[in-house]
């Protein structure tokens, strides 16, 4: 049990998706001429959020309306995730417990608190957790109610209903009620996942480590930065800012289970929001092959190499970098001069293995940043979920970060994996 919090006592509904959300709050002090920014962070740590619907009907709908008059907004209480439904206990846990047997725990951020929840709905609990090991959840106190096998796990954030509650309803004994929870800052915390994350990086920086899924068109914006200095009749004047354009690009990820889901939520909080920079692996086909490239192949023949060329001459080292990629793998090269004879670029290491034409693509690696400090998750169940994330490209700052190097591994499903 934890002591003086009141869990939320009714179950979501998943009639409509559950939203989960993390912000970081920054402060915004300067955006230079060179396009850097210079911030503040205001908080070390993400303040999640929870959105969800509940149902309530008959007397469950009577029970809502006392519950809401003694616990109006702003009261802080227990709010278990629902998104991570289907963690259940594979041990009876009877009255004294202080451990648990537990279907799963990776890929679960659990930050050291949860909920025991009755299969039937007619008992919970709140949990403090000790630690964790294999499959075992170790409690800081001992359980004050039985719990049986196929009883769900949940772990459990403080928070509080900042708006309203807004009810609709559908009858006279049957309501839909849209709450959302944000964490008491008091309580926020680093996530705490157990489970190998994969994490590819190159040059010392990370890769994002999922790449675009096509639910939802991706999207890029290009700009130069420019200034309005002086307006005549019809007519205005402008001054460049920034000698490359810039891209801001944004684009949907799925996260096809538990894990997948983890690894966006752990790369976002380890950038703490747009804090950090990072490569963004290419949803494009930008360097059009014209033959195949051979395993030990320094070179790219490329269809469109006149239209590469001048962008690659005009823009220095701003987008050397490349992302191969050919059935389930992917590489990153650098293209480092146009002198690889007709029509070829040269690249700065071997494929080590031959690429067809027809299974290749290649795209420019952008470096970025998060265009927000915030990110929100959507479950459409709790092993199906979808992220829709916006990067600004950092394009005054590849002259730092290019070096020599290489990297190289695999795709599972739309994540990266390293070899």
């Amino acid at each position: 049990m934890i002591g003086g919090l009141t869990i939320f006592p009714f179950r979501a509904n998943w009639s409509s998706p559950i939203t989960l959300k993390s912000t970081f709050a920054t402060n915004v002090k300067r955006e230079s001429i060179p396009g850097s920014i210079t911030r503040d962070c205001a908080r070390d740590y993400g303040q999640r959020s929870i959105k969800f619907n509940i149902l309530p009907f008959d007397d469950l709908r009577r029970t809502w309306d006392a519950f809401r008059e003694v616990n109006p907004p702003g009261t802080i209480l227990g709010i278990p995730l629902w998104c991570e439904e289907g963690i259940y206990l594979s041990a009876d846990a009877p009255i004294g417990a202080t451990t648990l047997s537990v279907s799963s725990v990776n890929f679960i951020d659990w930050r050291n608190e949860g909920v025991l929840w009755k299969f039937d709905d007619s008992a919970y609990e709140g949990i403090q957790i000790e630690g964790i090991s294999g499959t075992t959840i170790t409690l800081s106190s001992a359980l004050q109610s039985a719990f049986k096998a196929g009883d769900e796990v949940l772990p459990l954030i403080r928070g509080f209903q900042i708006d309203d509650y807004a009810e609709e309803f559908q009858s006279y004994e049957t309501s839909v009620i849209e709450l959302t929870f944000v964490e008491d800052l008091a309580h926020a915390a680093a996530p705490s996942i157990p489970g190998t994350l994969n994490a590819a990086t190159y040059l010392g920086l990370p890769v994002l480590p999922l790449i675009a899924e096509w639910s939802e068109a991706p999207k890029m914006n290009i700009g130069q930065g420019t200034h309005i200095v002086s307006q005549g009749l019809n007519r205005q004047a402008f001054a460049t800012l920034r000698q490359y354009v810039r891209q801001r690009i944004s684009h949907r990820i799925g996260c096809d289970g538990r894990r997948n889901r983890a690894t966006i939520w752990q790369f976002f909080h380890d950038r703490c929001g747009r804090w950090q920079r990072f490569w963004l692996p290419g949803f494009k086909n930008e360097l059009l092959l014209s033959a195949d490239v051979g395993a030990n192949d320094t070179t790219l023949q490329l269809k469109n190499f006149s239209a590469f060329s001048s962008r690659f001459n005009h823009s220095g080292e701003i987008r050397r970098a490349i992302f191969i990629t050919c059935n389930d793998q992917w590489w990153i090269r650098q293209v480092i001069n146009l002198s690889g004879g007709t029509n070829r670029a040269t690249i700065d290491a071997d494929i080590g293995t031959a690429l067809p034409v027809s299974m290749t693509k290649i795209g420019l690696l952008p470096l970025v940043q998060f265009a927000t400090d915030d990110i929100e998750i959507e479950c459409q169940s709790p092993l199906v979920a979808t992220a829709t994330l916006t990067f600004t490209e950092l394009e005054h700052e590849y002259a730092g970060v290019i070096t020599t190097g290489t990297a190289s591994g695999t795709f599972e499903g739309m994540e990266l994996a390293t070899t």
